[in-house]
């Protein structure tokens, strides 16, 4: 695959170092939009629809021709707190509300990884969990993490 085309699909600061590591090149680019939050699907399902809409999204935006080798890499995050999906915060009273609600208790982070040719084709997808727990958290410490390390969305 020595000029195959790897495309990660994602704006992750961690998730580039990750790449620089496994790849000597690759190529950014990220989804115009998400799956709107469903209901109907588990977290888990979510997360894992939601990275492999991503990448077909990255897929028709490149509109690579099919004598192009190489692979679209897309994840996406969902936090899961008793059965339910807590999004992204909107802004630092939201990811405060959050932080708190999240302080003496344990949830669950569904991590969904998708990749996909450039041509489309579906070549693995999936979805890891980990189970967090949190220590009661003060709120100056909440505070302190906000203003140090919240991205705005």
């Amino acid at each position: 695959m020595a000029d195959a085309k790897i495309v990660l699909g994602s704006a992750s600061p961690r998730r580039q170092e990750l790449f620089v590591h496994l790849f000597k090149n690759y190529t950014l680019a990220s989804s115009p939009d998400e799956l709107a939050d469903s209901s109907l699907d588990s977290p888990r399902d979510f997360a894992c629809k939601n990275a492999l809409y991503k990448a077909h999204q990255i897929q028709e935006i490149l509109n690579a021709s099919t004598d192009i080798g190489g692979a679209i890499f897309t994840f996406d995050t969902v936090v899961e707190q008793s059965g339910a999906t807590l999004g992204k915060p909107q802004n630092q009273e939201h990811a405060r509300s959050m932080l708190r609600s999240l302080s003496a208790t344990s949830h669950e982070v569904h991590t969904a990884y998708a990749v996909v040719s450039l041509q489309g084709q579906e070549i693995l997808k999936g979805v890891e969990t980990t189970r967090v727990w949190f220590q009661a958290l003060d709120p100056k410490l909440i505070d302190f993490y906000i203003l140090k390390f919240f991205i705005y969305i």
